[in-house]
């Protein structure tokens, strides 16, 4: 059974398509990337698989059930999302923002308890936050923000992940430790990823399949090995693009 689905999917901007007539399928232990120019419709497409934004046609579904159907509490147990940038609605604490992804599993009008803060812990833990439990998260850099919001995400633990630009202020250290978390969380689960990138080799290092949105309405999908060349990653960006090849794995930079 598919985790995620779309059936004649038609997604609608100012009068241009993003798409109109996709038909797409997430299946467990499947991560795909989404490649594309600025403007293109990558976050309009991440945003309506999250049932956050109505389509122009078609459906959404998820493990066969209409996501229109499903409620909100219940889509939030099965599908998390990342959004391009965290912004600050209210004031609080580390602690207090990751104890949001606890929500979807907590009792109705319950409060957190002892094991919800130590899984709370646990996922500042793994995002090197752990000593920053009691700091304001105004006092944080971006990065420090875009590790608190993947850890609220992890402690969220949906099956499901959709995520827009997930390393945007990380360095390159932490690009790599979180992205491979995010791996391996979503492997653990038997879950699925579709996440926006706009680095080409973060794409063939974490990710089994892509789609490369090359204009509207124009996509080209399948497994990263057979999609991504040097050939349609220069129709893709319209710019010379090198190949190199280091490791058993090829490399790809602006020429």
């Amino acid at each position: 059974m598919s985790l995620l689905r779309t059936e004649s999917l038609a997604i609608s901007v100012g009068g241009w398509y993003v798409c109109s007539n996709l038909n797409f399928r997430l299946e467990p232990g499947q991560h795909w990337g989404i490649l594309g120019g600025n403007g293109i419709g990558k976050t309009t497409l991440l945003l309506t698989l999250a049932g956050l934004r109505p389509p122009a046609a078609g459906k959404v579904y998820i493990e066969e059930t209409p996501l229109a159907a499903i409620r909100r509490r219940d889509l939030s147990r099965k599908l998390g999302v990342l959004f391009q940038d965290s912004h600050d609605i209210f004031p609080g604490s580390v602690m207090e923002t990751v104890l949001i992804g606890r929500h979807p599993w907590l009792p109705v009008w319950s409060f957190e308890g002892e094991e919800d803060y130590a899984l709370a812990l646990a996922a500042l833990r793994d995002v090197a936050m752990e000593t920053m439990a009691h700091r304001q998260v105004n006092t944080l850099s971006g990065g420090e923000r875009r590790r608190l919001a993947l850890a609220t995400l992890l402690l969220q633990d949906p099956r499901i992940w959709l995520l827009d630009e997930p390393t945007n202020h990380l360095d390159l250290k932490h690009q790599i430790n979180l992205m491979g978390l995010i791996r391996s969380r979503v492997d653990e689960a038997q879950g699925g990823l579709v996440m926006v990138l706009h680095d080409v080799n973060l794409i063939t290092r974490f990710c089994s399949h892509v789609i490369l949105m090359q204009d509207h309405e124009t996509m080209l999908s399948g497994p990263v090995g057979e999609v991504v060349t040097q050939e349609t990653l220069e129709r893709l960006y319209r710019h010379p693009i090198r190949q190199v090849n280091a490791e058993g794995r090829s490399l790809y930079f602006p020429a």
